[in-house]
């Protein structure tokens, strides 16, 4: 019997299509996706807001990184802002629950994109890693990459009130 190439490339097409140890969190709807507006709130607001909250004795601070995915792919490409937040520590093990970043504001110049945010994971303080819990956004508005910003993420408690965090000023990133 003579193997038949045609068998080889066909299960290779099934398993690079299949998405065979592909671990990307694409969009369960087909197109672009917009995450859930946050709360609104006034510039003035946003920008008083701590870089650090204490919350039982230890110090947590916020970090950002805010994009425009320009990567060639396949299908209708999506090139609206992302947010991605990590709420960090090193005063503890882990982040507790109650302080997982849940919305982002994003400020350019006089204009404000809030989202509510999707909480990704955390990862327990280690010798050479702080304790953080990581969140995004995707949906955001096509701000010219390069330009300054600034973030603050929220953080709502038990009863509903949203602490405010303010992460270090950046640049719109794009990735390419």
């Amino acid at each position: 019997m003579r193997p038949h190439p045609g068998i080889g490339i066909a299960l290779a097409a099934a398993l690079i299509l299949g998405g065979c140890g592909n671990d990307v969190d694409l969009p369960s709807e087909a197109g672009p996706t917009t995450s859930p507006a946050a709360p609104a709130r006034e510039i003035a607001e946003l920008l008083a807001a701590p870089d650090s909250i204490v919350s039982g004795g230890a110090r947590y601070r916020a970090i950002a990184f805010v994009y425009r995915d320009f990567m060639p792919g396949w299908g209708e490409r999506d090139h609206r802002a992302r947010a991605g937040v990590r709420v960090r520590s090193a005063d503890v093990d882990t982040i507790p629950a109650s302080l997982h970043p849940r919305y982002v504001w994003v400020i350019h110049g006089p204009e404000v994109w809030g989202a509510e945010m999707e909480y990704r994971y955390s990862t327990p303080r280690s010798a050479n890693f702080q304790a953080e819990a990581r969140a995004g956004a995707h949906g955001g508005p096509e701000w010219p990459v390069g330009d300054s910003i600034q973030v603050i993420t929220g953080i709502p408690d038990s009863t509903g009130f949203i602490r405010l965090l303010r992460c270090p000023d950046g640049v719109l990133q794009a990735t390419s």
